[in-house]
Parts: C-alpha cells; structure tokens; sequence
C-alpha cells in the first residue's frame, strides 16, 4: 500500500526502508553471484548437513528457532565450526571455534577458497567454467594462510583444517545475519561467501542468510526499494535539502539507525515530516503530523516471516483512540488528496499482495564470481583505541520491543561488555559507568566486564533509544564492514 501510494498518488520513487541495511543488501549480493530474484531460506536448512559454518553471527540472539536446529544437527553429527571474536552459545557448542578479530570475516573466506584451490579440493574442470573465474582465482593470491592468519588472527592450522573439512564434506550449510543491528559485516562479505559457494559447486541454497525481522523479506518482495536513480536511504535521511518532505511508517531512524546526530539534522530542516507509527517514537517527536497507527493485535493482515511464508494476522483487541491500520491510513490520504488508490479492503490487498510475490519468484540461474577485497572500516588509533562491535540482545528487536516492562526484567538498558584485561588499564569494574567516544559523538553507558569479548574490542547492542549508542556509528556506503573506532573511559567523578 506504501508503494502504491507513493507512485500512484505522491508520484516518487523516493522510497526505502531498513532492509537497506541488511536483506535488501543481501538479495543484491545474491544477485550478482546467483542471478536469482529471491532467495531460498528454511530454518530446517541445518539438519542432515555434515559441516555447518556461522560467519561472524550470534543466530541464538537473532534467529533463536534457526539456531536451535543447528545445534540440532550438530548433536545428529555435523561438524559446527563457528568464526567469531566474540563468545556465543553456538561457539560454546562448536566443534571448531576460530577465534577472529571483528570485522575480518571476507579475509577469513578469500583465506579458505585460496587453500581450496591452492590444495585442489574443488572441481576445476567444471567450476573454472564459471564467469569471472580466472580473474577470482587472481584476486586471492595474496591471501595466504601466513597473511590470512595475521589479519584475522586465526592460527594457520585453523584456517587449513576448517577448509579441508567445508571441501571434503557432502554436503554443507553456510550461513551468517547482515542487518542494522550490526556492523561486522555488509554486501562484501555476502559475495565472499556466495564466491565459496560457487566454488565448491554447490547450489545458492547451500548460503542461508535469513531476513532480520518480521515483514524485511516482505517489504522486499513488495518493492519497498528505491527506483533506479532515485533517492533511497542513504539520500532521504542523511544528505541535506536531498528530500524536501518525508512520511516514515512504522521506523525510527533517529533511535535506531547510525550517526543520529546527522540524522535529527536532516530531518529538522525538512518543510514536513509525518510520522506513522504506535508510540510516540524519537523520531515521531520531531515529526509536523503524527499519524497514530495500529499495533500488530489491533488489525488485520499478513507478515512475511524469514523463510518468505505469508503468516495470517487476525485481529484480536480494538484500536485505541484514534488509531487506524496503516494500510487504511495511507487509503483515506489517498482519497483526501484526491486520489483512488483502487484498494478498499484486506482483501483485495491480499490479492495484490499475492500478484506482486509471483512476479518476484521467476527463476534465474546466471552464476558469476566476483572478486573481493578487504576493504576495512575505521581501524584503532592511540586516539580511539578500541572496535566497537555491535550486536543484538536476544530479548529485544529493534527498538519497539524496549517498551516491554517484561521485557525490561530482563534486559532493561545497553551496556558496553569490555574484556576484563582491559578493564584494570581503565580501571573500569562491573556495572560502573563509562564514557565511550567516537569521532562522531559520545556517550555513557554501564560496564559489563567478561572474558566473553576479546582483548581490544567492546560490545554493545542499538536498541535502547536512552542509550544513543548510534550517535557513535556512522552509515556503512560501500558494502564493506562498518566497524567503529571509539575510546573507552572511566566516568567516575
């Protein structure tokens, strides 16, 4: 319906949405190295594989049920090796932890294709046919165990063993999350691993990278993407005068999307902003109209879960106050602009909905490799010495869900998790407060020492809007990794 309304009756293309951060990333990646329109998820995917490999991916706290099956098959006999900095619940089970620096996960992969091909387990007869073959097989010649193991700090025999046991297997699931709520990872790693993929002569099933959230794969599949050549994320809410009015459904960029500060600029400046959505968000609060929505319970509808299955939504409570369904929002703005959208019920949207999705379903099967290179994000300094890596917190999903005094039991704030060696130089114990700075903006936030996070790096998650942790993150532009350099600090006194 927001696609609708804005070509039909707005007339822009301007259009765009989280996804831009992860799936919609992640389906162009799969693209280029596949040439497929959608992507094949299935949270059985792990079972009866014999070697699984997570890259640089916490799948309990993101996709507990997908993660759960993992584990599954790692009891049914599969070998789990788990490449992470960080401790997990899926490194705690792992048959194979290599311990890396953050952030190095496409030298990790450049690193295991260059031992495949350089010990010739893979088929060369076939594989080499494959476009972009020869000028791939150049790309990594400088990605030798003795380099690899450098930049990503994983022993050698690590690196070899791992690549011996993905060429040797059967049959192999590799898998990783990209989304908002991390800055590890972006389209580069995506082609690295779909380039692992083609070299072992797999089909694209073999890479299972599940959406993010409830309704990313839908908003997909619906187009909520911009048009070519015209303004998208990047544009709409982080360049000046690039847009000159903005609605926003049901996001909150200001809480939730990096370099905040830049963020709230743009949209102060605006002539309008309207705001749709459930709460009164950060977002909403600097918005000229706020268009008061329905909650999940309050409607009737579909979700798109991660797999791409359209679940049924039922009403169950009444719409307090005001408050509409989004779609009838964006219909009654449509008839008060003077415009028939065409669609007057749940029904018939459903319908439209089902159109749209067999459109996008058309099979392709053009694979090509794409050669790949390291590209770092912002690396430490004596001035910021420390990665920050973000991560999500297994309770919460996005920022809505902070709301939830039940929720609040358990986890009720961000905290920057800080490994305990680095903790005595600060002089910084547990549950004590710290000033963490980059070169975008500080601010504080509570301790928690643990040896579950490497030497150098600190952890944290996005989803409090009090904690303003994207106010130090800044808006990954070139498919690489996002990491942030920042400088820790005791805040006593």
């Amino acid at each position: 319906m927001l696609r609708k309304f804005m070509s039909n009756v707005i007339g822009s293309g301007n259009i765009d949405s989280s996804a831009a951060f992860g799936y919609a990333a992640v389906q162009k990646a799969l693209g280029m190295a596949f040439g497929t329109k959608s992507h094949t998820i299935s949270m059985k995917a792990p079972l009866g594989k014999d070697v699984i490999l997570v890259i640089e991916s916490d799948i309990s706290a993101t996709h507990p049920v997908f993660a759960l099956n993992i584990l599954q098959a790692k009891k049914e006999g599969a070998r789990l090796i788990v490449a992470d900095a960080r401790q997990t619940k899926l490194t705690r089970h792992s048959t194979s932890h290599l311990k890396l620096q953050s952030g190095t996960s496409v030298a990790l992969l450049n690193g295991l294709m260059k031992i495949i091909i350089d010990r010739d387990l893979f088929n060369r007869q076939i594989v080499s046919r494959t476009e972009g073959f020869d000028a791939f097989e150049k790309s990594l010649a400088d990605y030798t165990p003795e380099k690899v193991s450098k930049i990503t700090g994983i022993p050698e025999a690590g690196l070899i063993a791992s690549a011996e046991d993905l060429a040797r297997a059967k049959n192999r699931m590799i898998t990783l999350t990209v989304n908002i709520s991390e800055n590890t990872k972006g389209r580069d790693t995506v082609l690295a691993a779909a380039n692992l993929v083609l070299l072992l002569g797999d089909d694209p099933e073999t890479l299972q990278i599940p959406a993010e959230y409830a309704n990313t794969f839908g908003m997909v599949k619906m187009g909520i993407q911009p048009v070519s050549g015209l303004k998208g994320l990047a544009e709409m809410l982080y360049e000046q005068g690039a847009v000159r009015s903005l609605i926003i459904l049901g996001e909150d960029p200001v809480s939730r999307y990096p370099f905040s500060s830049k963020i709230q600029s743009v949209l102060k400046s605006l002539d309008l902003l309207i705001v749709q959505d459930i709460a009164l968000t950060e977002t909403a609060k600097l918005a000229h109209i706020v268009l008061p929505a329905a909650g999940w319970a309050e409607k009737d509808g579909t979700f798109v879960n991660a797999e791409g299955v359209t679940q049924k939504l039922q009403r169950i409570v009444e719409t307090p106050g005001q408050s509409l369904p989004d779609w009838q929002i964006l219909r009654n703005l449509s008839l008060a602009l003077g415009k028939e959208i065409g669609t007057r019920s749940v029904e018939g949207l459903s319908e439209e909905i089902k159109e749209t999705v067999r459109e996008t379903n058309s099979p392709s099967d053009r694979r090509v490799f794409h050669a790949v290179a390291v590209v770092t994000g912002e690396t430490p300094s004596i001035e910021y010495p420390f990665s920050l890596v973000i991560r999500d917190v297994l309770q919460h999903s996005g920022t809505m869900s902070t709301r939830s005094k039940s929720l609040d039991l358990v986890v009720s704030e961000a905290y920057l998790e800080i490994n305990d060696e680095d903790a005595v130089k600060l002089a910084v114990t547990d549950n004590t407060h710290v000033k963490v700075s980059s070169r975008r903006g500080t601010i504080y936030l509570k301790a928690r020492v643990t040896d579950a996070v490497p030497a150098g790096s600190v952890f944290t998650s996005t989803h409090f809007p009090h904690g303003r942790v994207n106010a130090l993150l800044y808006y990954p532009e070139n498919g690489a990794a996002s990491t942030c350099a920042v400088k820790v600090e005791s805040a006593k006194g």
